[in-house]
């Protein structure tokens, strides 16, 4: 039996299958980044933003290892939201939340 399956997904073109299986290259990772506007993300996360931008020469590898293991493994790291919150005291004798300070370790 012959059945007729309609076009409903359109051919990838050859060239374009190329470029999706190339490589992910340090610079599309940055500019990818520092695209993002601090501004319109949530309040943690423009700070961390900041962050790495600020530091983007000290973390440019790990974030690339980062997206590199993503793609090729189909997912984000197990331990990638992992995190280990602490209060820290900012005075010497504290006595309120108020007092101190959140503190997360990987």
């Amino acid at each position: 039996m012959n059945t007729f399956i309609p076009n409903f997904i359109p051919r990838i073109e050859d060239a374009d299958l190329i470029s999706l299986s190339r490589g992910i290259d340090l610079i599309e990772v940055k500019e990818s980044l520092f695209r993002i506007v601090g501004l319109k993300a949530l309040e943690w996360m423009a700070s961390l933003l900041a962050s790495i931008k600020a530091q983007w020469s000290k973390c440019a590898l790990d974030l690339l290892n980062l997206v590199t293991t993503s793609f090729s493994e189909g997912s984000a790291l197990d331990n990638l939201n992992s995190t280990l919150i602490t209060l820290v005291p900012k005075i010497e004798s504290p006595e309120s939340m108020v007092h101190f300070r959140l503190l997360s370790i990987k």
